[in-house]
């Protein structure tokens, strides 16, 4: 009968059957950590930086630019006559229509941006200047602050100035340079660059006509992106 007993105290201690191993439990629970830090922040971190909001594509920009260009008196070897001076006023629409996705082969994007322009001549003569051009750009996005781009386009003019270089009232303009844009804010950009200038009638009127004016174009502007 001790051995009865000793059978009932147990049975009474475990109606369900033997209890789980305790060692068991224990070393399932740290098993489940590692997944569970799978959703955390720091699971992205090597994950590559952003390229900068305003250049992403289907980004538009708004901006003004101001002018400053200067005639060379030869192109190359012949005299084109006498140098000129502008001041330009030119606003600006752009719109980014393609990206290199994923930064391959390195981050960048391009633009094209309507530029209608109006000049005032200095010198020879004091007139003016109308025109509008279309520009393409390619921005180098290697950094978050500084973006440096080239660009180039084309344009048609109206002027009044009255040449030998020009000689016509409808005249057209191809140009090409570099710059940098500098972010000063979340969607404000300060724009510096040059381009290398290029008016003339493009061969409407005899050769003696149509040498064409040259100029160094330095330009600034600020642009706000959407």
């Amino acid at each position: 009968m001790p051995g009865l007993g000793l059978e009932a105290l147990r049975a009474s201690l475990d109606p369900q059957g033997d209890p789980p191993e305790a060692d068991d439990v224990s070393d399932a629970a740290p098993a489940l950590l590692p997944w569970a830090q799978m959703g955390s922040p720091q699971s992205g971190a090597g994950s590559p930086a952003p390229r900068p909001e305003p250049l992403r594509a289907g980004s538009v920009e708004v901006g003004v630019m101001g002018a400053y260009s200067l005639s060379a008196s030869y192109l190359g070897e012949t005299p084109v006559g006498k140098v000129v001076r502008m001041y330009w006023l030119i606003p600006k629409i752009g719109y980014t229509f393609l990206e290199f996705p994923g930064g391959s082969p390195y981050l960048g994007s391009f633009q094209v941006f309507l530029e209608p322009s109006i000049a005032y001549i200095t010198h020879p003569a004091r007139t003016y200047l109308l025109g509008a051009s279309a520009i393409f750009r390619h921005n180098f996005l290697l950094w978050d602050r500084v973006v440096p781009y080239i660009d180039g386009g084309a344009g048609i003019l109206n002027t009044n100035l009255r040449i030998q270089a020009l000689g016509e009232v409808i005249e057209f303009m191809a140009v090409g340079g570099v710059g940098a844009l500098f972010r000063v804010g979340r969607r404000t950009t300060v724009d510096l660059g040059w381009r290398y200038q290029h008016i003339s009638n493009a061969g409407q009127t005899e050769n003696r006509r149509n040498i064409g004016i040259n100029s160094h174009f330095f330009h600034g502007g600020i642009s706000w992106h959407f």
